[in-house]
């Protein structure tokens, strides 16, 4: 006969019989039947197989005896699957948290990398195109708020990358430009970056002391 544990009685919760083996109760007088009867319930309760002195009660009473302690495995079978499932399905839980944290972080860092690459952004439109053209430029210092402009190139230097030719021979355009004042050299270096400078036919084409001898830029 199947032997059973305490362990396994938890799992128990009745015990059932069928009618082949109760009916022989029938025949029996009411003391025996019901010493059948309780033996068979103290057995389903305690898993405690009784002792009989005599063999062949013992035979009698394991007709009885057995079909409980088949129920008794079936209960332990069923309660360790179902314990497994359960962790199966807490490990598949706990793999769903991890992958959830993970895609929190991944958003989380993905954001913060968005927010530096928008402020960083935002610093490199405080120089503007427009007056980087003109030969000037300003820095906004993110640490102060202060705005500090460069310094304003009036070089021959300027002059010759607006597409002026640099001279040769004896004519020395150079000395003619130092000779100048700031406000000619400005409008001079402004007149040929807008006509001189991106015109293919004009680019390179004077020559810097026949350009500055002109004062084309003074006509208007």
């Amino acid at each position: 006969m199947a032997k059973s544990t305490k362990e396994t009685i938890n799992y128990l919760k009745g015990v059932t019989l069928s009618f082949e083996k109760f009916g022989c109760l029938l025949d029996l007088p009411r003391e025996e039947a019901g010493e059948i009867i309780q033996t068979v319930l103290t057995f389903g309760m305690t898993s405690k197989m009784p002792e009989f002195k005599d063999r062949y009660k013992t035979m009698y009473y394991q007709t009885f005896l057995t079909p409980i302690a088949d129920q008794m495995t079936a209960a332990a079978m069923r309660a360790e699957q179902c314990r497994k499932a359960a962790e199966g399905r807490a490990s598949a839980l706990k793999d769903a948290r991890k992958i959830i944290n993970k895609q929190e972080h991944d958003s989380k860092h993905t954001k913060k990398y968005d927010n530096v690459e928008d402020s960083l952004s935002s610093m490199a439109s405080v120089v503007s195109t427009d007056t980087l053209r003109n030969g000037t430029s300003s820095i906004a210092d993110t640490e102060t708020k202060e705005v500090v402009p460069s310094i304003e190139d009036l070089s021959f230097g300027r002059l010759i990358s607006c597409g002026i030719k640099m001279d040769t021979g004896t004519f020395n355009g150079e000395q003619i430009w130092n000779d100048m004042s700031d406000d000619d050299k400005r409008a001079a270096i402004s007149y040929a970056t807008i006509n001189i400078r991106d015109d293919v036919r004009k680019a390179n084409s004077l020559y810097a002391s026949q350009f500055l001898k002109s004062g084309v830029w003074k006509n208007g």
